[in-house]
C-alpha cells in the first residue's frame, strides 16, 4: 500500500486530534489488508474478484422479453471420443470436440460471443438432445493375401475345412466310380505341381472368408430441441444417436412450471462426456448388406422415458 500519513503535529485542534486519533487505530487494527493489493495508475487496488465459474453443459434459461421466445443456452463443454477417434488414423488427434448450437442454420460453437441459444416453447415439453453424428471409415483388417485384383490386395481369414474324397488314390493309380474305371496320374515333377492335385496357381489352397472392419469416428455433436406431447425420442441410424441432455417444461408465461409429477426442469449432463461406438466386422460374401448388428429401434414404439417425468 501507499505509505501512510504522519501525525499532525500543528493545526486546528480538533482536527489534529481526530486525525491522529483515526491513524492510531489503523496501525493498531489493519482493518484494510494489504495482501493482494496492488499499485496501479490509478492508485492502490484491491484484487480483483475471482471469475464465476459454471460447470460444463450447465443450462441457463433466459425467460420470454418482449415478442422473444424464452432461450436455453448451455454453458461451454467438450466431447471426448477417444476410443473411436483417437486411436485411428487418419483423425487421432481430433478427439476432441466441443458441440454446437445451429442458429439460422449455421452451427455456432457454445464458445461463441454471443453465444449460441435453442428457442423455448411455451406450454410444452421441450426435450434437449445432444445429437452426436459418426463418421463411417472402412478398411481391410489383414490376414491372409489371397487375391490381388488391378493391383488392389485383398484379405481374408483361412476357414479349416475337412473334405474326403472316396476311392481316390492320393497320387498315381486307377479307381472305379460309377462302375467306370478311370486311371489318373499326377507328374509332382512339374513346376506348379501338388501331389494331392490342388492347384498352386492364382492362389494359395483353401477357403477364405473376406472380412472388412468399420471403426467409427465422430463427425460432430450439436445441440437439439425437441417438443413433444408424448416422450418419444427421435429416429437414431447407423451414424446419428441422440443423448437426453434434459427436459424443460414452460407455463404460458415462459416460466418452468410444474407438469403432472415433475418438477419442470430436469438437467442430466454434468461435466465431460465420453463416447464409444466399437467397430463392426462384416464378410461381405456372408452377409453382403450387414452395416449394424441391431438396428435402431422405432421411436413410435419406445416405452422408455426420461427419468422422473411422468
Amino acid at each position: 500500500m501507499h505509505k501512510p500519513p504522519e501525525k499532525l503535529k500543528r493545526g486546528w485542534r480538533r482536527h489534529v486530534e481526530a486525525h491522529n486519533k483515526l491513524l492510531d487505530y489503523v496501525h493498531k487494527t489493519h482493518p484494510i489488508p494489504t495482501h493482494g493489493h496492488r499499485e496501479t495508475e490509478n492508485g492502490t487496488m484491491p484484487p480483483a474478484l475471482p471469475d464465476e465459474r459454471f460447470m460444463q453443459f450447465t443450462p441457463i434459461l433466459h425467460p420470454k422479453q418482449g415478442d422473444t421466445d424464452p432461450r436455453l443456452t448451455i454453458t461451454p463443454g467438450y466431447v471426448f471420443a477417444a476410443s473411436g477417434a483417437g486411436t485411428h488414423l487418419p483423425v487421432s488427434q481430433e478427439w476432441v470436440h466441443e458441440p454446437q448450437i445451429d442458429v439460422n442454420g449455421v452451427a455456432k460453437d457454445l464458445t461463441a460471443d454471443p453465444p449460441p441459444a435453442l428457442t423455448l416453447t411455451k406450454e410444452a415439453h421441450n426435450y434437449i438432445y445432444l445429437k452426436v453424428t459418426w463418421s463411417a471409415n472402412e478398411h481391410e483388417i489383414g490376414g491372409h493375401v489371397f487375391e490381388t485384383v488391378g493391383g488392389t490386395t485383398e484379405y481374408a481369414f483361412p476357414i479349416a475345412y475337412n473334405l474326403q474324397v472316396l476311392n481316390l488314390p492320393d497320387e498315381t493309380g486307377s479307381a472305379t466310380v460309377d462302375g467306370t474305371a478311370h486311371t489318373h496320374a499326377i507328374d509332382t515333377s512339374s513346376v506348379g505341381a501338388v501331389a494331392d492335385g490342388v492347384s498352386a496357381s492364382g492362389r494359395p489352397p483353401g477357403a477364405f472368408v473376406k472380412v472388412d472392419r468399420t471403426f467409427y469416428t465422430l463427425s460432430s455433436a450439436k445441440f437439439t430441441v425437441q417438443t413433444s406431447t408424448t416422450g418419444n425420442p427421435p429416429q437414431e441410424s447407423e451414424l446419428i444417436q441422440y443423448l437426453l441432455a434434459g427436459h424443460i417444461y414452460l407455463d404460458a408465461n415462459g416460466e418452468v412450471a410444474k407438469d403432472g409429477s415433475d418438477d419442470g426442469l430436469r438437467w442430466f449432463l454434468n461435466g465431460a462426456i465420453w463416447l464409444e461406438k466399437p467397430p463392426v466386422l462384416i464378410s461381405g460374401y456372408t452377409a453382403p448388406d450387414a452395416a449394424e448388428p441391431t438396428p435402431p429401434s422405432d421411436p413410435a414404439a419406445s416405452t422408455l422415458k426420461p427419468p422422473g417425468i411422468a
